[in-house]
């Protein structure tokens, strides 16, 4: 029976180790997120107020405190109490296996790599591999100059925008999918509608107040 059990966890502690490092791919659904292309690897990027648990998973950020232990605090950070002299401290520290770089934290692989105008990134395929530099969108590697992101190029889009009214965008120094011309997105619905769509359902909702609100008065 313990060895059963045995195989079971190590089975678990697996699969769990694998759904962390798991490589983003154009059919990763991000949590609290969106999908997003660099020059060479796709990410998740948080929505506002959201920050990094892992690669393909974004929480709400939080001030660390003794009420906000163990939740996440920063990019791949979490609040975590220190005990000193039966005094306790509350800090937000890089979780398992990343550092911190400046201000954020990063992977350990990568706190000593300069990428110029790019990041450092890890392949989740080959995490034995060293790490590699991809490039914000409009430069690319360059080779004589330590594989950095010192050169300007062209970096084609390859997210498949699927979803009715997208299409690929660049946004500041990445590409994602947006909402076509004449569109916006409606966030609780997770849908592109046209403006005037849009337009006509938030005045159909300051009417339900205001209609609400007269009735009170």
């Amino acid at each position: 029976m313990n060895t059963y059990y045995s195989v079971f966890l190590f089975i678990y502690a697996f699969l769990g180790l694998s759904y962390y490092n798991a490589a983003i791919t154009p059919n990763t659904k991000c949590k609290n997120g969106f999908l997003a292309q660099m020059s060479n690897h796709l990410e998740c990027r948080c929505n506002e107020n959201f920050v990094h648990v892992s690669n393909d998973t974004c929480e709400k950020k939080v001030e660390c405190s003794v009420d906000t232990v163990d939740k996440a605090c920063g990019e791949f950070s979490k609040c975590v109490m220190h005990e000193n002299e039966g005094k306790a401290t509350y800090t937000c520290d890089c979780i398992n296996a990343y550092a911190v770089k400046g201000d954020i934290c990063v992977p350990e692989t990568c706190q000593n790599i300069e990428c110029g105008f790019g990041k450092c990134i890890i392949n989740e395929d080959a995490v034995n591999d060293p790490p590699i530099c991809s490039c914000n969108i409009g430069y690319v590697v360059n080779t004589e100059d330590g594989n950095k992101c010192t050169t300007e190029g062209d970096t084609k889009c390859s997210l498949v925008c699927g979803e009715e009214h997208q299409i690929c965008k660049k946004i500041n120094d990445f590409y994602r999918c947006d909402c076509d011309e004449g569109f916006k997105l409606n966030v609780e619905e997770e849908k592109c509608v046209s403006h005037s769509i849009y337009s006509m359902l938030n005045l159909s909702v300051i009417f339900v107040i205001l209609l609400l609100f007269s009735n009170i008065i």
